[in-house]
């Protein structure tokens, strides 16, 4: 696995357990080895712009993931 900080794995597990496949997937992935941090990136992106606003727990996480990355 890519040597990533603890904030930026605690970030993705929390994606990675979210429910939503659109991001917990390549956060899950990612985690594994089996993804590219482009590819996250641009999940995270997808994220922000989908629900980015919402309200919902995630929302201060994305700008978060994305600094880190």
């Amino acid at each position: 696995m890519e040597n990533i900080c603890k904030e930026l794995q605690e970030i993705l597990g929390t994606f990675a357990a979210s429910g939503w496949d659109e991001l917990a997937g390549p956060a899950q992935r990612f985690l594994d080895g089996k993804e590219s941090r482009a590819a996250l990136k641009t999940a995270v992106l997808q994220a922000q712009e989908a629900c980015g606003k919402c309200g919902c727990a995630l929302d201060t996480l994305y700008p978060r993931a994305l600094a880190l990355l």
